[in-house]
């Protein structure tokens, strides 16, 4: 199901009218994105198995609509992201439990609190805001020309020719089967009902990919697991850190040598010569004045 990006702005700014009163604007974000956040990897992960993200019991947006209207609301919340953020290898501490829900400087004492909490999480609720088989559509800015006005301006008319059913080919076909236009607007025709269905096979075999993946996982050995993880990516990731360090001191030396070479590019008799040499012409200049002393 498609739905507007603009319906889920109107959400967002209704979460934020909650939130009005108690902190600075600029504080909205770290509350509203965390419950954004929370009702995403709901929707998208739990009870899926090898998840990205694993959501535990306790620990999904679920378990805050259970809260609603309750008097520990805020203390609840705040374990509910406390779990999610530790639960198997999300490592999300210090990363989505930085907003504290139980702050009744900024949220309001007793019935205050539940109420905003309360109000905050049946917003998330709403169907714009489910994850599950959403996509936002619709209100996309206006696409830039990538290469220049009129190629942008040709793209959109091949464009407008392939949704309305051809009519400007159809035309062009009988009346003018040789022109420069027909034939442009016609191979555009084929390469792109060709990227059609090469996306399709790709998107095919993608999946397939995912199935042969899951299903290969669990019987993976701790060799293999290594091998994968440790000798193919993390090593890569090391090895790469590494030689931009190692590239950043040999520059930042490098710099250095340079700079310590044109100081003492010249040695200190040399160096006493020059001053001395320097004194003698200013002494004869201001001689020539008439100073003298």
């Amino acid at each position: 199901m498609a739905i507007k990006k603009n319906e889920i702005y109107s959400s967002l700014w209704a979460s934020c009218d909650k939130l009005r009163g108690g902190m600075d604007a600029s504080q909205y974000k770290d509350y509203i994105l965390t419950l954004l956040f929370v009702k995403y990897v709901t929707d998208k992960f739990k009870g899926v198995k090898y998840a990205d993200i694993t959501v535990p019991e306790g620990g999904s947006f679920d378990d805050m609509v259970a809260l609603k209207g309750t008097k520990n609301i805020g203390e609840g919340m705040d374990k509910v992201i406390g779990k999610l953020a530790e639960a198997g290898d999300n490592q999300l501490r210090g990363v989505i439990d930085n907003a504290h829900f139980n702050d009744e400087a900024k949220l309001g004492k007793g019935q205050e609190m539940v109420d905003k909490l309360t109000g905050l999480i049946s917003i998330f609720q709403r169907p714009e805001f489910d994850f599950r088989t959403n996509k936002a559509d619709g209100d996309d800015p206006p696409r830039h020309h990538r290469q220049g006005l009129y190629q942008g301006h040709h793209r959109s008319a091949c464009e407008s020719v392939l949704r309305h059913g051809h009519p400007r080919l159809k035309a062009l076909k009988k009346a003018e089967a040789d022109s420069e236009e027909w034939r442009v607007l016609n191979e555009y025709k084929e390469l792109s009902e060709t990227l059609k269905k090469q996306s399709a096979i790709v998107k095919e075999l993608n999946a397939a990919l995912d199935a042969a993946l899951k299903e290969k996982y669990p019987a993976l050995s701790d060799a293999e697991i290594k091998e994968l993880l440790v000798n193919r990516k993390w090593y890569y990731s090391i090895f790469d850190g590494i030689k931009a360090l190692y590239v950043t001191a040999f520059h930042s030396m490098a710099n250095r040598i340079t700079q310590l070479a044109e100081r003492y590019e010249n040695t200190l008799p040399q160096l006493e010569q020059e001053a001395a040499d320097y004194e003698a012409k200013v002494r004869a200049h201001l001689e020539r004045m008439g100073f003298e002393w």
